[in-house]
């Protein structure tokens, strides 16, 4: 939407923008040490393997002749 749609003023639509990410950089900050994905996998503690999101079956599929 344009800023006159919305009846913000000239430079009003880029401070709000502005304001918006700041709250998300905000945001990822609380969660940074929470244990929380902020954008990736988090790495394994020394001694802990990565474990796969989805377990996979030993066999995927049944062979049906």
């Amino acid at each position: 939407m344009a800023a006159t749609e919305l009846g913000l003023e000239e430079g009003d639509e880029a401070e709000a923008s502005a304001d918006a990410g700041d709250e998300v950089a905000l945001a990822d900050e609380d969660l940074e040490g929470s244990g929380a994905d902020v954008g990736g996998d988090p790495l394994p503690r020394e001694g802990e393997q990565r474990r796969p999101h989805v377990q996979q079956p030993e066999q995927p599929y049944v062979l049906i002749e």
